[in-house]
C-alpha cells in the first residue's frame, strides 16, 4: 500500500468520524415512498481485483452529525457491484443533511464506518485534496435532487479479513481530544509515521465516566496477514502526524510485548482486547522496542 494511499485512508476516515453511529449495525429500510428524494450516480474506481466477500454496496445520508439514533440514518438500495456508475436513489423528508457516503458490507458481518468507499464531493484522484462534508438541502419547492456524483473506490475494500476484540478506556479522556483511532501494523513501528500503518479505523468511542472504565466491542477491518502492533491513539490536533500512544494489544503471555495476530484473507480472529489508559497523557506511551 503506498504512504499516499494510506494517508488518503487516514483523511478519509478523519472526514468520517462523526457518522460513528454506523459503526456496527444493521440498517433499517427507511422510508415507503417519498415524494423528495436525493438521487443521482455512484461512479467506481478501482485499480485491482474485486474483492469477493462484498455482500452490498448502499449509498447513505445522515440528517444530523452525529445522528441522534438510526431515524436520521437513509439509504438507497443495493447497487451494482458489477458496473463502472450505478445510479441510485433515498427517499428522505425535506430538510438538509450534512454527510453522503458509499459503504459497502462484508459477507456475514454487519454494517460498519470502517468499510467506507466514498464520500459525497471528495475525488481522491483529484489534486490538491480537500476532505469535507458538503451538506445537500432538500426543500419543498426543490424536492428531488438528482444531479449528485459520488466518487466510489475499490482499493478501499480490500480489507478482506477482519480483527474482533473489546477495547477498555481507563482514566479521564482529555476535554481537548480531537479524535480516538485504533490503527494496525505489519510491524512494530519505530515511530507513529503514516508510512509503516497499515490500516486505521476512526472511532466514534465513548467517553470514560471520570476515573472509570469503559467497555465496547470493536471491528477492525484489515488485509490478510500478520499484525505485530495494534495500537490506540490519541490526538488533540488536526494534524494526522501528532499521535500520541495510550495502549495497545499485549501479548497475553508477556504484557510488557505487544502481541502478534495473524489473520487469514476472508478470515477473522476474535477475542483480541486492549486497553487504552488516558492517565498516561499528557506524554502517552513508549513505543515498544524491537526484538
Amino acid at each position: 500500500m503506498s504512504t499516499r494511499f494510506v494517508k488518503i485512508c487516514w483523511s478519509m476516515l478523519f472526514a468520517l468520524t462523526a457518522l460513528g453511529l454506523l459503526w456496527s449495525c444493521e440498517f433499517d429500510q427507511g422510508l415507503g415512498p417519498s415524494m423528495t428524494k436525493i438521487s443521482g450516480r455512484v461512479i467506481f474506481h478501482k485499480t485491482g481485483t474485486l474483492p469477493s466477500n462484498i455482500a452490498e454496496v448502499r449509498v447513505v445520508a445522515v440528517a444530523s452529525l452525529p445522528p441522534s439514533g438510526f431515524g436520521d440514518v437513509y439509504q438507497s438500495e443495493k447497487l451494482s457491484k458489477n458496473l463502472d456508475t450505478a445510479a441510485f436513489k433515498i427517499a428522505v423528508p425535506v430538510g438538509t443533511y450534512p454527510a453522503l457516503g458509499v459503504l459497502w458490507k462484508p459477507e456475514g458481518h454487519d454494517w460498519s464506518i470502517a468499510n467506507i468507499l466514498g464520500i459525497y464531493d471528495v475525488q481522491l484522484h483529484t489534486l490538491p485534496l480537500v476532505f469535507s462534508l458538503k451538506s445537500i438541502q432538500v426543500a419543498e419547492e426543490h424536492p428531488v435532487i438528482d444531479t449528485l456524483n459520488i466518487h466510489a473506490y475499490w482499493d478501499f475494500a480490500q480489507f478482506d479479513a477482519r480483527i474482533d476484540g473489546e477495547l477498555t478506556l481507563s482514566g479521564g479522556w482529555p476535554p481537548d481530544t480531537y479524535i480516538v483511532l485504533m490503527g494496525a501494523y505489519t510491524d512494530i513501528p519505530e515511530k507513529l509515521d503514516l508510512p509503516s500503518l497499515a490500516v486505521v479505523l476512526a472511532t466514534g468511542f465513548p467517553l470514560p465516566v471520570s476515573s472509570g472504565a469503559v467497555k465496547r466491542s470493536f471491528g477492525l477491518a484489515v488485509k490478510g496477514g500478520e499484525y505485530k502492533f495494534i495500537g490506540i491513539f490519541w490526538t488533540q490536533s488536526t494534524r494526522l502526524e501528532e499521535l500520541l500512544l495510550v495502549g495497545f494489544y499485549r501479548d497475553p503471555q508477556e504484557r510488557s510485548r505487544p502481541g502478534k495476530v495473524t489473520v487469514d484473507p476472508g478470515g477473522g480472529v476474535t477475542g483480541i482486547n486492549i486497553v487504552a489508559d488516558f492517565s498516561t497523557l499528557p506524554d502517552g506511551l513508549r513505543l515498544p522496542d524491537k526484538k
